[in-house]
């Protein structure tokens, strides 16, 4: 048995992304493909039927989405062309509530992961300076081969680059502080407000 998301199974979602990849590699252009997972999402995630269940809780989810992700990337590399293909991993935050997260919490300095791989420019070279979410738009760029005078886009700097990060020019508490600010602006065009 097999999740169904619309019309799609986990397992088709996979074959169908496969096969895109093979479709685009083949095409020998330039092409982005973005997979997004979604299933450590939720108190309790979403845990595929064919599955191992080895805890029987939330870490079988973390396992399986781990296991999705390798045998992908693996899949990847595996595609003829594989050599010119950069990856990307990127977590969006630190995980939320769930049944573990009592145990989570106990965790100090928990991180978000991000793992880059065959990129430009190349793994190590990434600034030391923290870098925010507003900085990933340039670093991704960036990581793609793309290149322009002063490594910003928007308000964000790339983490490749040794020019000034936003958590460098502010301390966290003011980079907070102008993070939470109101906009009546967005609010009226995103939010729908009056």
């Amino acid at each position: 048995m097999t999740r169904t998301v619309g019309e799609y199974t986990t397992r088709s979602f996979w074959t169908m992304r496969k096969k895109k990849l093979e479709r685009l590699a083949a095409a020998d252009r330039p092409f982005a493909l973005v997979v997004q997972l979604l299933d450590t999402h939720g108190m309790d995630g979403f845990l595929v039927p064919e599955a191992e269940r080895k805890f029987g809780d939330f870490r079988d989810v973390v396992r399986e989405q781990s296991r999705m992700i390798s045998k992908f990337v693996q899949t990847v590399y595996d595609t003829p062309g594989s050599e010119k293909t950069s990856v990307l991993i990127m977590g969006d935050h630190i995980v939320l509530a769930n049944t573990l997260y009592d145990k989570l919490i106990s965790v100090p300095d928990r991180k978000i992961v991000n793992i880059w791989i065959n990129g430009s420019p190349k793994q190590g070279t990434m600034s030391p300076a923290p870098c925010t979410t507003f900085d990933f738009a340039p670093s991704i760029l960036e990581f793609l081969g793309f290149r322009w005078k002063d490594h910003q886009f928007g308000v964000g700097v790339s983490c490749f680059s040794n020019d000034q990060k936003l958590l460098e020019k502010y301390t966290p508490e003011e980079y907070q502080k102008e993070n939470d600010k109101q906009s009546e602006v967005y609010d009226k065009i995103f939010r729908g407000t009056k």
